[in-house]
């Protein structure tokens, strides 16, 4: 009984903790060092320059901002994913032209690459027409991209239309790149057809506002539920859930995070989900602890 009280007393004691350092200034929200930062940040580091930007940014300091995501999206070519904010920002501020010249340069001096990529990037902060631009151009190119599970210009292209209710316009693009029938264009075969099906049956066919659970997030879901189904065993310990808690909850857990590595949710960005993913790990391993010197019912 003297141990179930003192591991139990453990884990409270862990659950306070972790919530007063996460609730803390100093651990949660501590300012980043600026020239720390920016002496990682100019030696080709870009989730510096992005962490320091997302602070200048929320400080108000918008031209500080912009300076770092100006480093981040220049010194991780390529994919652009990291030049999201420092697009968007540069839109916020009416400056998205002035800012994009030197990408634009480059895609107007044949890199189709850098293009396609810019193309995407435009959409996903809402400049449709700059975006899809690009993206038909090397739509009709028959461009393939250079990441073999990117369904290509054609398929964002048409789905970015039909996301803004150009039903006509998307299916002629979802049928243009079906047509060419090569394992690229199956997405968008797929596509074509739902999208038949929808307009026929007389339904809204653009895509729901609420977007569906993505894997990178599903795979912590185990590490979100264990820990209140295994408090709900310690309240009323059953063998079948007692077993469940010595090995499966812990061996699920740890699965689930390292899944969770190997399926990074986006941009690189700093390791805030550490402070979630820790306590949660370790209340798992005590509550296993716990259930394995717990008498049978």
């Amino acid at each position: 009984m003297k141990l179930h009280r003192g591991l139990w007393a453990l884990a409270l004691f862990w659950v306070l903790l972790a919530g007063v350092f996460l609730g803390s200034p100093s651990f949660a929200e501590e300012a980043p060092d600026p020239e720390a930062y920016r002496a990682a940040c100019l030696q080709g580091t870009t989730v510096y320059c992005i962490a320091i930007g997302l602070e200048e940014q929320k400080a108000g300091h918008n031209e500080q901002a912009l300076e770092y995501y100006r480093l981040a999206c220049r010194n991780h070519p390529g994919h652009l994913r990291a030049c999201t904010p420092f697009l968007s920002l540069a839109r916020d501020m009416g400056r998205l032209e002035n800012e994009a010249a030197v990408l634009e340069g480059q895609c107007r001096s044949g890199d189709d690459v850098l293009c396609y990529y810019l193309g995407k990037e435009y959409l996903k902060i809402g400049e449709y027409g700059a975006g899809r631009g690009h993206l038909q151009r090397l739509c009709k190119a028959d461009f393939i991209p250079p990441d073999a599970d990117d369904y290509g210009p054609c398929y964002h292209l048409a789905s970015s239309l039909q996301g803004t209710r150009d039903y006509e316009r998307a299916l002629e693009i979802f049928r243009f790149d079906c047509d060419r029938a090569r394992p690229l264009s199956e997405p968008s075969c797929e596509r074509y057809g739902t999208l038949t099906r929808q307009m026929a049956a007389g339904k809204d066919a653009a895509p729901e506002s609420t977007r569906p659970l993505q894997l990178s997030e599903a795979l912590l879901l185990p590490l979100i539920l264990l820990p209140p189904l295994g408090f709900f065993f310690w309240l009323r310990p059953k063998e079948r859930g007692l077993r469940f808690l010595r090995f499966p909850a812990p061996a699920l857990a740890l699965c689930s995070w390292l899944l969770w590595e190997l399926v990074p949710p986006g941009p690189p960005a700093p390791r805030h989900d550490l402070f979630f993913i820790l306590p949660s790990l370790l209340l798992v391993v005590i509550l296993a602890i716990w259930a394995h010197f717990h008498p049978r019912p």
